[in-house]
């Protein structure tokens, strides 16, 4: 049984494709990274053709359509003769979280939150013997993501975009009195009338003029870190108080999570700590572009009874392998050495204090970065933050995220615990320990914590024997990942991409492959 997923929404975001054959998700891409276009909406042509390529099939191949959404485009050409199935937007980031976990048969609650889709703002379900029953959908006028992402606007930022940058501008600041002016307009525990008359009218019309004078008003002449601060924590005490009352009906005491307002690492964080709560799982596609997945994971549930939870691997884009980085390199004319031990010599590097790139295999899945579109940087010394932002054209109050050898998250991160499967994919963040405070401060935020990316060799053997090494060389078993693009750019998919950011960043090296290439040999 092959299906196709499907996601497009005009005034949408990250529109995609994705392949699930036999119940098992093997290739998933979002159209933004075929054509450079960030959070592109557009009907997903070019990754339903990537990710066909990926899988080795032809369109007249897929068994079913599933599309995310009941507003989405109509699947185009070949595929338009098919047997097609809508999944509403909710349900479909419901089953993408839920039939990406590592909970098998268990009960567990699934939860959705997000700015909108199809007039409902979020969703609760439970999760049983590989099926979904639903259990209430929340009203778009209750929206926590419209008021972030409204806010998120109103700071200059780009709303849908740039919440990710309000969170870390949130801990510069302080929450009063901006938290207690959102709780004065709100009713917590009402999630059918969450928000008083103004908030309301607001949510109606987020991007209106009325809606910017009713921000001026709330916000006055507060700096736009209390603001930021005053938000977070409203948002952090709203969800996890909304979170624990589901949990108590539902009789759960594992999560699973998905929608855009769960890319609130910190927010995550809070939950995992509640009371009661043992374990959470949210996928790497936590937003819009895992719901093409989501809709083909439900699809193929119905027509087969259910499907066991189970995501075999990150990694589910475009390939970079040994022939298409040889051909790129070429190409360009660029000099190249494919070294006898890549590892150890990258490690090296590392450990001088150098900048490297690294594209090779299989794109990840998602927004994060997970090692095979990623740059590395020695951890150690805090000014390779502002030098990484300045490079990149990035924002300069935004944290930069490490990643770790399994084996010594615990030591660099207390609260971890090996069952966290969600922190193999940077979804949520830690309280840094007093040693990773002395050892890699260029990952750890100004209030303490990290969101780190706990590595496996099972998960990515080129990645960490990258880390191991660098691990033998300093004694430090992390370095800083970031994502591979320029900022307000998607990351990178092909070899020829990654060679044209490594030269605008003028980063020190480039992995591609098995190659590397040096900046100073060209």
């Amino acid at each position: 049984m092959i299906v196709l997923g499907i996601h497009s929404h005009r005034g949408g975001h990250n529109a995609a494709a994705s392949i699930l054959i036999d119940g098992r998700l093997v290739a998933s891409v979002e159209e933004e990274r075929i054509s450079r276009i960030k959070g592109d909406s557009a009907y997903p042509a070019g990754a339903v053709a990537e990710v066909l390529a990926l899988a080795g099939l032809r369109a007249q191949d897929v068994d079913r359509v599933a599309q995310a959404g009941l507003a989405c485009d109509q699947p185009l050409g070949v595929l338009a003769d098919k047997p097609c199935q809508v999944v509403e937007h909710q349900q479909a980031h419901a089953a993408s979280a839920y039939y990406a976990s590592p909970f098998g048969d268990e009960r567990v609650g699934v939860l959705t939150l997000d700015g909108e889709g199809d007039a409902s703002s979020g969703s609760v379900w439970v999760g049983e013997a590989g099926c979904l029953r639903k259990v209430v959908y929340l009203p778009r006028q209750s929206s926590m993501g419209l008021l972030y992402a409204a806010i998120t606007q109103y700071l200059g930022f780009i709303a849908g975009r740039h919440e990710g940058k309000v969170l870390g501008l949130a801990a510069f600041g302080q929450p009063q009195p901006f938290l207690s002016r959102l709780l004065a307009r709100s009713h917590p525990g009402d999630w059918n009338a969450l928000f008083d008359a103004h908030l309301g009218a607001l949510l109606c019309s987020p991007w209106s003029p009325m809606a910017r004078d009713v921000l001026r008003d709330l916000c006055g002449d507060m700096p736009h870190e209390d603001i930021a601060a005053g938000l977070q924590t409203f948002t952090e005490q709203m969800v996890c108080t909304w979170v624990q009352q589901q949990m108590a009906v539902l009789n759960v005491n594992k999560l699973v999570l998905a929608g855009d307002v769960f890319a609130n690492v910190k927010l995550n964080q809070r939950i995992l700590a509640l009371p009661g709560v043992q374990n959470l799982f949210v996928p790497p596609n936590m937003g819009d572009g895992g719901l093409a997945s989501g809709a083909a994971f439900e699809i193929h549930a119905r027509l087969h009874g259910g499907l066991r939870p189970e995501l075999a691997s990150a990694y589910l884009g475009t390939d970079i392998d040994r022939a298409s980085a040889l051909q790129a390199l070429q190409k360009a004319g660029m000099a190249f050495e494919e070294p006898v031990n890549l590892a150890q010599t990258v490690a090296q590097l590392l450990a001088e204090g150098q900048v490297i790139a690294r594209a090779d295999g299989k794109m990840e899945y998602g927004p994060r970065a997970l090692g095979n579109r990623t740059v590395m940087a020695s951890a150690h010394d805090p000014r390779i933050n502002q030098w990484l932002n300045q490079q990149f054209a990035r924002t300069e109050f935004m944290p930069f995220a490490p990643v770790i050898l399994l084996e010594q998250a615990s030591a660099y991160f207390p609260g971890w615990d090996a069952d966290q499967i969600a922190a193999r994919f940077m979804t949520l963040t830690y309280d840094a320990s007093d040693l990773a405070q002395k050892n890699i401060p260029a990952a750890v935020h100004v209030d303490g914590t990290a969101r780190p990316q706990v590595l496996r060799r099972e998960d990515n053997p080129g990645y960490h024997d990258i880390l191991k090494a660098y691990h033998v060389a300093t004694g430090i078993p992390s370095v800083i990942n970031t994502s591979f693009n320029m900022h307000e750019e998607p990351i990178v998919r092909t070899a020829d991409e990654a060679m044209g950011t490594f030269q605008t960043a003028g980063l020190d090296a480039l992995v591609l492959g098995p190659f590397l290439v040096r900046a100073s040999a060209q």
